[in-house]
């Protein structure tokens, strides 16, 4: 996601989208329910 976040809530969740791509000691998968399920466990 190159484009801006705007607004409060868009900046949060690409902060937070980045923080867990980083993670290397977590185990992360979206699911196309819907609009999307983040799964995220640790291993």
């Amino acid at each position: 996601m190159k484009e801006n976040a705007k607004g409060k809530s868009a900046k949060a969740i690409k902060e937070f989208n980045q923080f867990i791509n980083q993670r290397t000691d977590i185990d992360k998968v979206v699911l196309t329910i819907r609009d999307g399920l983040y799964l995220i466990r640790k291993t």
